[in-house]
Formats: C-alpha cells, sequence, structure tokens
C-alpha cells in the first residue's frame, strides 16, 4: 500500500479542529464548542456528543450524538485509555 493509499480520507462531512488538550480532530460538520469528544467502553473510535437540555425540564437534560470522530495520534492509538482513571467515567443518556 502507498502513502497515498493509507492517508485518511477526509470526508466532505467532516472538519479539522483543535481540541481543548491540543490534539487535532476530524469530526462532524456541525460541531459546536462546547461538544464532546468520548470514548464508549468497546468501542473502537471516539463520538461527538452535544449536551442539551430539555425545554421544559432540565432534569431531562440528554446527548445527542453527532457522529464518529478521528482524533489524530493518541486516541485512536488507545494512549488516552491507559491514563484514564476509574473517575473519568461518566454516564450519558442520549436519543
Amino acid at each position: 500500500m502507498s502513502d497515498d493509499e493509507s492517508a485518511i480520507d477526509l470526508a466532505a462531512d467532516r472538519t479539522l479542529v483543535t481540541l481543548d488538550v491540543g490534539l487535532t480532530a476530524a469530526v462532524p460538520n456541525d460541531v459546536e464548542i462546547g461538544d464532546e469528544v468520548v470514548i464508549f467502553i468497546g468501542a473502537r473510535t471516539p463520538f461527538v456528543l452535544r449536551y442539551r437540555e430539555h425545554s421544559n425540564d432540565i432534569s431531562m437534560a440528554y446527548h445527542q450524538l453527532l457522529g464518529d470522530c478521528y482524533v489524530y495520534d493518541a486516541i485512536m492509538r488507545g494512549d488516552v485509555l491507559n491514563e484514564i482513571g476509574a473517575s473519568s467515567f461518566t454516564d450519558f443518556h442520549m436519543v
């Protein structure tokens, strides 16, 4: 396989961004400041979630799944997962 063939194909529905932690990611085009990159236990790729509050009841808050993403280097190699402690895990409610 040539270098060109092994390069990541950034589809038209992706945007390159710099995350708060300084890593570069290819994320869905509709990503907004405040959206979160998460790794679900057992998943092979990170995903982007957006926090949403229910219009009538904040206790009905949830997360909207925007799509998968590619985070260059550390996350895709699994380095980040090796450094995460149990206190870093969060339950998400999605629809």
